[in-house]
């Protein structure tokens, strides 16, 4: 299959994103400005048809190479949020247009949990599909471009999807016994399975999946969307201790959730060699001011959320959203060590060429330096 990249532009978009996840001084800030032209496919087939899913990321990746972004090329073989519960029977449905849903297997007997077993990798129907994407990707780019292990949900996302997740949330308070047995099990599993992705893939992308590239031997990156729902007396007890393993077996953590979640921040901040945190800057997810939190501890790697419904209906001009709004509370700081996503937030722009990338790209660049003084 053909593609086009800019190996100029990657190298030194590259260098710069390393500097900015050691918290380093860059030339200038990162900013990620991505192209996607959909070519037609329906989500089921995205994620169930290896051909269709190369296809159209090296599309996006080919309009991407074209325009003076930060953007470091990678393939990831996504097949469903829930595919780590899959190998313990939980059933996965997919639809057309909609993403892929998992049904628990443990509901309101906790000691369910103890009953638990999981296929070893590549032995369950999702991950026999995932190794034969992976393998596909390996044989028609060779190489070339670095290919990310599968979207890495961690162990209490896991657990709130195979046990139903109203009585896990309960059972945090019920039967702390039964949750951290879950989650020594979802914790053992995660690194076996993404170590088995590791062996398989010619050149692995890091930190993967939700970040920009970084570098090899300095961790991997994990989804933990359900902080957002819980206490930090909660996080600290259930989730840090697992979280912690895996960073320590990895060398590093780069962390995402999506929400609003400053209240488990200082907690989050407490995991070992944690390299960044990912969040959506909105009035309804992470507060414009965050930044101010984690300034020095670790990279921030953040994109503006643009829904409609977060401004109350009345978004304002996408222009005066970053001038006023995202870039200005970004450089608080000075911006050392912060990653910014463009216009096309984290999904890509749609139809623009890519002069008018560039002029984006641009215009970015000049608010980022009012802000910073160069």
């Amino acid at each position: 299959m053909q593609y086009r990249i800019n190996r100029e532009n990657v190298k030194t978009a590259h260098r710069r994103l390393k500097m900015s996840y050691r918290m380093e001084k860059p030339d200038r800030i990162p900013v990620i400005e991505y192209t996607n032209h959909p070519l037609g496919y329906s989500i089921r087939e995205l994620a169930l048809d290896e051909e269709k899913m190369l296809r159209q990321q090296l599309e996006n990746i080919t309009l991407t190479s074209e325009y003076d972004t930060d953007y470091t090329p990678f393939l990831e073989p996504w097949i469903c949020v829930p595919i780590y519960v899959e190998a313990f029977g939980a059933e996965i449905r997919f639809f057309d247009n909609e993403w892929p849903a998992s049904t628990p297997v443990v509901f309101d007997n906790p000691a369910d949990v103890y009953k638990l077993k999981y296929q070893k990798p590549w032995d369950s129907q999702l991950w026999k599909q995932l190794k034969k994407t992976i393998e596909f990707f390996n044989k028609h780019t060779h190489g070339d471009l670095p290919i990310a292990a599968t979207d890495p949900q961690g162990p209490f996302t896991n657990a709130s999807l195979l046990w139903d997740t109203s009585e896990f949330f309960i059972a945090c308070y019920t039967n702390p016994k039964e949750v951290h047995a879950l989650m020594s099990i979802l914790t053992d599993q995660f690194i076996e399975y993404y170590e088995a992705q590791l062996e398989i893939i010619d050149n692995p992308a890091f930190p993967g999946h939700s970040f920009p590239l970084g570098e090899a031997g300095r961790g991997i990156s994990i989804s933990d969307d359900n902080v957002v729902m819980i206490s930090r007396e909660v996080f600290e007890e259930f989730n840090l201790p697992y979280l912690s393993k895996i960073s320590e077996h990895f060398n590093g953590l780069y962390y995402h959730s999506c929400g609003r979640y400053e209240h488990a921040l200082e907690s989050i901040l407490k995991i070992p060699k944690l390299r960044a945190i990912n969040w959506h800057t909105g009035p309804f997810e992470m507060n414009e001011a965050a930044v101010r939190k984690v300034h020095g501890k670790c990279a921030i790697w953040t994109g503006p959320s643009l829904s409609e419904t977060g401004w109350k209906g009345h978004m304002p001009p996408i222009e005066h959203v970053f001038e006023d709004y995202y870039i200005k509370e970004n450089m608080a700081c000075g911006g050392q060590g912060v990653i910014l996503a463009g216009y096309g937030s984290y999904y890509g722009t749609q139809g623009a060429d890519a002069p008018e990338q560039d002029r984006r790209l641009l215009h970015i660049r000049s608010i980022i330096e009012k802000y910073t003084g160069g």
